[in-house]
């Protein structure tokens, strides 16, 4: 069975072809203020003013005297100034061009107008699925494999076989802390930066970069090995290259790219940045030059208490969430360590699936509900509020949390945000739904529709805002595109689909 779109509520004529099952075909400020700045320089160095000996004396002093010198600007002004306003007016025209895009692509988001597609197959099962700039992604495997890909095309670009064990018969009985269906392999996934981290239950979260080679016989290179303490739950990379890692025995820590020689504290970390330090040149990602990366060193732990689920990360308000065996979800200083709120969304159940999104809190339990609360305004901002003897509340304690309807029929694994206020769930009833959680006088959160057909093996789900990617099909990953291209595409081939219909009605009614 393949996934299908449905919706809730009833669909209009526009929509109706979504809620069949879908047939999956395989398809193929002031930085920028600077460089425009650099380049107006670049353009007006190239003009070169004319020799003193094309005038004479006499004109030149005429032209003193005569004031023009005081009242027009020199050629390299005027070119300065048209040039600067031409730029700046191009630039307002493509944001005013993108922020329409982005509304259309948003509004397709809310009709459900998109096309799906298998954007890889592999010889194994998907457990786990990260995705990265499009078209990469990363995908973890049953046996226990680690696969980059190009979900545009369906090629593997990088493997690593066996980078965690298919099965541990000595973790067992914390895999049951995550639901009835271990389908084997990978446990966690994440990629950013260029930095692929999988979790295992042998308790060891690795962490790849890509290594030399050619097109599709380049292999991902171990610059990593964080020990956790039991089966590694969740792994999250930060903007900085920075690694959380959470697990199963009740540990949640924090591991920091090792410093090189002569690199203060405090200063980028990113794998970019620290191979620059060693070369003495600014941050460049190039692959080819680049430098063996200097590793981790764990820079926080954290005692839970509880067994931990799962994870999130939110590097703008340095916040991190964490889902317990027991119900609760608890918030750290993602800085410190320190423990600033704890609630329990899911008391006498366990929280399975957690988000930071949209000023809110947001987890999943075993029993498929979804359960938001709203962080505190002080929240928002670069750090908690609160004095030296008052701890910082994060959570909103004026507000009352809030309950999204339906419920999943199963347990609820993972979110995926759109920063318009969208946020898909995936859960192991097979399904995935797409809420709008958007403030409105009257109007509470509400399921736009559903996407039904994946399998009780679904794992991971994520967008980049125009795709939806995730696993749960098998050895397949599916895709559905928003893009105006894609959902055009889409209707059309509806279109003739609804023709073909027309025809056999007619011939039925024909044969009677």
């Amino acid at each position: 069975m393949t996934p299908a779109l449905t919706r809730t509520p009833t669909p209009s004529p526009r929509e109706r072809g979504l809620g069949r099952t879908a047939g999956l075909r395989s398809s193929g400020a002031p930085t920028l203020r600077a460089a425009l700045l650099l380049a107006l320089a670049a353009h007006a160095a190239a003009w070169t003013p004319p020799s003193p000996s094309r005038f004479s004396a006499a004109a030149a002093a005429s032209l003193t005297t005569s004031g023009v010198n005081s009242a027009c600007t020199s050629p390299r002004a005027r070119v300065s100034a048209i040039d600067d306003a031409e730029l700046f007016a191009s630039l307002r025209a493509r944001q005013a061009q993108l922020s329409d895009e982005n509304q259309a692509c948003s509004q397709r988001w809310r009709d459900g107008r998109c096309k799906t597609s298998i954007g890889l197959t592999m010889p194994d099962w998907i457990r786990r699925l990260a995705l990265g700039v499009w078209p990469a992604a990363a995908v973890g495997t049953a046996s226990g494999g680690v696969h980059m890909a190009n979900l545009a095309t369906g090629d593997v670009t990088a493997s690593v076989s066996n980078a965690h064990p298919a099965y541990l018969e000595s973790a067992a009985d914390q895999m049951s802390l995550l639901g009835d269906y271990d389908g084997g392999g990978i446990t966690a996934l994440d990629l950013s930066g260029g930095l692929i981290v999988s979790g295992g239950r042998d308790g060891v979260a690795r962490v790849w970069e890509l290594g030399e080679g050619k097109g599709h016989e380049r292999e991902l290179r171990e610059c990593g090995t964080l020990k956790a303490g039991g089966v590694v739950s969740a792994v999250r990379v930060t903007s900085t290259g920075s690694v959380w890692v959470a697990s199963l025995d009740g540990s949640l820590g924090r591991w920091d790219v090792r410093r090189r020689r002569g690199e203060s504290e405090g200063g980028d970390s990113s794998p970019a940045a620290a191979a620059a330090n060693d070369q003495g040149g600014e941050a460049e990602d190039d692959e080819a030059t680049r430098p063996p990366h200097p590793g981790f060193e764990q820079a926080l732990s954290i005692c839970v208490d509880e067994p931990v689920l799962c994870a999130a990360v939110d590097d703008t308000r340095g916040l991190v969430a964490c889902g317990m065996a027991n119900g609760d979800a608890a918030l750290f200083d993602s800085t410190t360590g320190t423990p600033v709120s704890v609630w329990s969304p899911h008391r006498g159940d366990r929280t399975r699936a957690v988000s930071i999104a949209h000023d809110a809190v947001i987890t999943g339990g075993m029993d498929g509900t979804v359960r938001r609360r709203f962080l505190r305004a002080t929240a928002l901002g670069a750090g908690p509020a609160g004095g030296e003897d008052e701890p910082a509340a994060w959570l909103d304690n004026a507000r009352a949390d809030d309950e999204l309807s339906p419920p999943h029929g199963g347990p609820v694994v993972d979110f995926a945000a759109r920063e318009d206020a969208l946020l898909v769930s995936a859960a192991l009833d097979g399904s995935m739904r797409v809420w709008d959680l958007a403030p409105s006088e009257g109007i509470t959160p509400r399921c736009l529709f559903g996407l039904l057909g994946y399998k009780v093996w679904l794992g991971s789900v994520a967008t980049d805002g125009v795709h939806l990617v995730s696993d749960g099909s098998d050895n397949c990953v599916i895709v559905h595109d928003f893009s105006a291209k894609a959902a055009a595409e889409a209707e059309e081939e509806e279109g003739l689909d609804d023709d073909d219909d027309d025809d056999d009605d007619e011939g039925e009614q024909w044969l009677m």
